[in-house]
């Protein structure tokens, strides 16, 4: 199961009245760009994505949950 993209739907004016610099906002381009490296490959388990090349601290998923590589 692949994760959705995001989208804003609404505005925040809590953020837009704050200097960009001081709540350091992540737009939903950076967040898709997670989304995109996370459903390039699905992996059983941990050890089947370091078997896969996958380092310790590499983001993957399992059926759509995402998953941090751990040692």
């Amino acid at each position: 199961m692949a994760l959705d993209k995001f989208k804003q739907v609404q505005d925040d004016k809590v953020l837009d009245a704050k200097n960009k610099a001081e709540h350091g906002l992540a737009k939903f381009a950076h967040l898709n760009k997670v989304v995109d490296f996370v459903n390039v490959k699905a992996y059983a388990d941990n050890a089947a994505a370091v078997a896969a090349g996958l380092k310790v601290g590499d983001l993957y998923h399992t059926a759509g949950d995402v998953k941090v590589v751990t040692a």
